[in-house]
């Protein structure tokens, strides 16, 4: 009779490493790659907004010097003589009432004698 003898040791069997140091560098490298990647469009989107801004802003300075010169066009011409009209008819109106006032006086101190 023979006698079969075991060597398999599971003690001394190499496990298969699922993440070994190799592949954990591996994937941090790759995030690091996405992750400046990422950065640096986002760098560039926000420089084309900060352009665009100052653009903006650019053109809203202008237009509010524009629309200062047309308020000041504006005040110096039609305005004034609108109000001039105004103040000179408000004065012939307060003539008017004076005067209407004063024949009123004495028409009632006419309509005094009288039977």
């Amino acid at each position: 009779m023979q006698q079969q003898i075991n060597l398999y040791q599971p003690v001394f069997r190499r496990e298969e490493k699922v993440f070994s140091a190799r592949t954990l560098a591996q994937i941090l490298v790759i995030a690091l790659v996405l992750l400046v990647g990422g950065i640096a469009l986002l760098q560039l989107q926000l420089a084309k907004l900060a352009s665009t801004r100052d653009m903006l802003a650019g053109q809203n300075r202008s237009l509010e010097s524009k629309l200062q010169l047309l308020e000041a066009q504006a005040d110096a011409g039609p305005q004034k003589a609108l109000d001039d009209r105004i103040a000179e008819l408000e004065t012939r109106l307060e003539d008017g009432e004076s005067e209407l006032n004063e024949i009123s006086g004495l028409m009632l101190e006419r309509s005094t004698g009288f039977a």
